[in-house]
């Protein structure tokens, strides 16, 4: 497989053929062959890395079975109770804990 960035005499003789192609196909224009030679480069490199941008990504966030982010329980934090301790019930938390340590900390103090 080679670089597709790469310039070599091979791969520029590559790409000149192709645009000779692409523009004979279009009816040979009056810009020339050299008008197509963007076009026929990307082309070499998709035929000569065929396997390109198959590799899946993983993502940073665990998916679950029906293809939706599960975000951690903590990133809730900040949606509690803007209020304080308006009432009997401002100061208590709203949202579980990220860990079981976090949880056991809390529970024991």
């Amino acid at each position: 497989m080679e670089n597709p960035l790469e310039n070599s005499p091979q791969r520029e003789a590559r790409i000149l053929v192709k645009a000779k192609e692409l523009w004979a196909a279009d009816g040979k224009p009056a810009c020339g062959p050299e008008g197509y030679k963007e076009e026929a480069a990307d082309l070499v490199g998709m035929e000569s890395n065929p396997d390109a941008g198959q590799k899946p990504v993983e993502s940073p966030v665990p998916i679950s079975a029906d293809g939706q982010p599960i975000e951690e329980a903590w990133l809730e934090e900040n949606l509690g109770d803007p209020g304080g301790d308006m009432d009997k019930l401002g100061n208590k938390r709203e949202v579980p804990f990220a860990t079981r340590a976090e949880e056991k900390k809390a529970l024991d103090e």
